[in-house]
């Protein structure tokens, strides 16, 4: 693992377990496959094992004001970044709805 403290927590997890080690690598590429199926994470850099975290506030919700330009009926968008097509349809159309219910408008 590239990160000590989260090979930490994963050997701490399945200390207990019949084998540590290979429950340890699973339980680290099943939480990751997870969080990339639900679109928290989305893969940036295959040769660096890089992650971007899809967070809504830092990543989902700049994307659709800055996409949008302030107004979502206009219809006007902009390329999608590569995490967007991560992250399912109902979150971002949630999100959209959040951001027109206390704004406004985008």
């Amino acid at each position: 693992y590239k990160d000590g403290k989260l090979a930490s927590i994963a050997s701490e997890t399945v200390a207990l377990t019949a084998l540590p080690e290979a429950n340890a690598q699973r339980l680290f590429r099943k939480t990751f496959a997870a969080m990339t199926n639900d679109g928290i994470l989305s893969l940036y850099d295959a040769r660096g094992d890089l992650y971007l975290l899809v967070s809504r506030t830092r990543v989902i919700e700049p994307f659709l004001r800055n996409a949008y330009g302030g107004d979502f009926r206009a219809g006007q968008s902009i390329p999608q970044p590569f995490f967007i097509k991560s992250v399912p349809r109902k979150r971002v159309a949630d999100i959209k709805r959040w951001i027109e219910s206390t704004d406004g408008i985008i």
